[in-house]
Parts: structure tokens; sequence; C-alpha cells
């Protein structure tokens, strides 16, 4: 009982101290996740000439700036302090690898079905997991991010961060610049130039190191008016520039939904710094009910697919029909019910470890 009362007491300081900024952008990072994967359901199922279309590729634009949010967050976490490689082995990297495991045979178990996957050999059950379901590539990425971690960290704390500011620069110009010049650009003699940028220059692991800065190292304050804006106006770009090439091409195209375009770029910067900047003047309940809710995002990103899947069986809902509020509204029903599960599940002594990261 006094365990009880001591782990608490301890949660409970931890939330009075805890700066929920960064709790409210993960808890909306896993949001947009949702809504990324319930507005791709209906996405090669029309035509983009078509309005619901046009509906479906403003709302995945909007998106796009999700996933390196998590990898700015992540960074802005675990390169604040040295960890020990064997505690980061058998703390992080080690239960990560389960977990992905887990839920890798877990979804290719509900693929394949109980009846069926009895029939496969130990090579086929063995490819389809190691091929995993199509949004657990995160886990991976991230695992070799984490064995990064003591060489990220040796570079971000190097003369107290004075290179991340240059970092940023050079990840915008020869990263992200280079990814969309390569999207437009049909000039063999640019594309080859562009080809000589080493690769090295573009990669998660720049996510991780601006994430820490701006987290840890700038200071300055952005207006959350204006990052708001540029948030919607990148959004707007990505889905205009794809609408257009779509129209150009006659079939659906993601021309500006990679993780290293320019918009969804600043799509991540402007949100990470919109949260960081916003003055969230909660009450101490609420400040605790979203601590619980962020602790609870891992498990969504894991069971939102598995959700989105078979609400959709159940209910056989039509996005296409009243599409400006049907993709919200979906979203909304799988967040919910993702939160849901993963709160009940967290109870559950022997099953909350493939839950919790």
């Amino acid at each position: 009982m006094n365990r009880i009362v001591e782990k608490e007491n301890r949660q409970m300081k931890e939330v009075l101290h805890r700066n929920i900024s960064y709790d409210l952008l993960r808890i909306q990072a896993a949001i947009l996740v949702v809504l990324l994967h319930v507005s791709a359901i209906s996405w090669n199922m029309i035509s983009p000439y078509k309005p619901q279309w046009m509906i479906i590729n403003l709302y995945n634009s909007m998106t796009r700036g999700a996933v390196p949010i998590f990898f700015m967050l992540s960074g802005a976490f675990l390169l604040k302090k040295d960890i020990d490689i064997k505690d980061l082995y058998i703390k992080k990297i080690i239960p990560l690898s389960l977990v992905w495991l887990i839920w890798s045979f877990l979804y290719t178990l509900d693929t394949i079905g109980l009846n069926k996957i009895f029939t496969l050999n130990y090579i086929e059950i063995l490819t389809s997991i190691v091929n995993s379901y199509y949004h657990l590539w995160f886990i991976p990425t991230l695992i070799g991010l984490y064995v990064l971690q003591p060489i990220l960290r040796g570079i971000v704390v190097y003369r107290d961060g004075k290179f991340l500011k240059y970092l940023l620069y050079v990840f915008l110009i020869f990263g992200v610049f280079r990814t969309t010049i390569l999207v437009f650009t049909q000039n063999l003699l640019l594309i080859n130039l562009t080809n000589l940028i080493p690769m090295e220059l573009m990669g998660y692991s720049c996510y991780m190191m601006i994430g820490y800065y701006f987290a840890n190292i700038n200071v300055n304050e952005y207006n959350p008016k204006i990052m708001l804006l540029i948030f919607f106006v990148s959004s707007f770009l990505c889905a205009l520039v794809g609408q257009i090439q779509s129209l150009h091409t006659g079939i659906a195209c993601e021309t500006l939904h990679s993780c290293f375009s320019i918009t969804s770029f600043f799509e991540a910067i402007s949100l990470f710094l919109f949260f960081k900047n916003v003055d969230w003047n909660v009450s101490i309940k609420s400040k605790s009910v979203i601590y619980t809710l962020s602790g609870l995002t891992f498990g969504v990103y894991l069971i939102h697919p598995f959700i989105i899947n078979h609400i959709n069986v159940i209910l056989n809902i039509n996005l296409l029909v009243n599409t400006i509020l049907a993709i919200p509204l979906y979203t909304i029903i799988i967040v919910i019910v993702s939160f849901l599960v993963t709160f009940i599940m967290n109870k559950i002594p022997l099953i909350k470890n493939i839950w919790k990261f």
C-alpha cells in the first residue's frame, strides 16, 4: 500500500513540474498519424478530379509533419543526458526490438489469419514478420537512432551545441531542398548534380538533433500565431502541388509527402515551435490527464491500424459520402477507441509491456 502511495506522490510531483507543451505535441502528432492513415483509406479509390479526392488530399497533406515531430521529440529528451551504452541496450534497444517483434507477429497473425498461418512454413512466416505491417517501419528506424545515441549526444553537447544551428541550415539546404528539387526536376544534369550531395546530410538523425536544439538550446520566442500560419500554409502548399501533379497525370500523386520535403519540414518545425511557445495555463487535473494521454500515444501508434481495419469491416463506413466531415469524425472515433484500448491494456501486468515505451 505504501509503495502505491509513494508511486502516486512521485507521479504527481512529476506532473506538477512537467512542461506539458511536449505532451500536448505528442498527443497532437499521434492524432495526425491516425488522420494520415484514415485519409489514406480512399486515396486510390477515386479519381483526383473529384472534389472528394481534393478533400482527402488536403487532410492527408496536413499530417506530413507528424513523423518528423516524433523524431524531434525523441531527440529533445533522449539526447539530453549521457546514457551508459549497456543501459541503452538493456533499457531501450532490446525492449523496443521485442516490441517490434511481438507487434510484427500480431499483425502477421491478423493479416494471414490464425487458421491459414499453420499452413505456411516458418520461412514464409518469418518473412512476413520481417516485412512487418506498414506503420511499424518507425520502430526499426528509432532503434537505429538509439544505437547512435552516444554519438549524437556527443555532437549536440560539443561546445554547448554551438554547431546545431549550422546543422539546421545544412539539413535544410542539402537535405530538404535536395529532396524537394528531385521531386520537380527532370533535367538529367541537375539530377546528377543533386545526387552528388551525400545522403549523410539527410536523415532522421537530423530531425532528432534539431528537436534537441529547439527544445534545449534555442531560447528565442516564436509567435504561436505565426507558427500556426506557417503550418497551414505548408499544408496547403503540399496539397496544392500534389493536386496539380495529380490532375496533370490523372493518378493520385504523393508529390511532397516525403518526411524530407520542404513542406513536411516546415509543418514539423512550425508545429513543434507552436506548442513550445504557447502558454498552456491549465489546471493540475488537466495536466494529469494530458500526462496520462501522452503516455498512451505509443500504444495508439501500435494499435490504430488494427482498429481502423476492424471498425471499417464492422461499420462499413463510406468516407466518400460527406468527406469533409466523415474523415475527421472517423479519425476521432479511431483515436478514442485506440486510447481506450491502450489504457485498458496498460492495466494488465503481463500485457502492458508490449504497449508502453
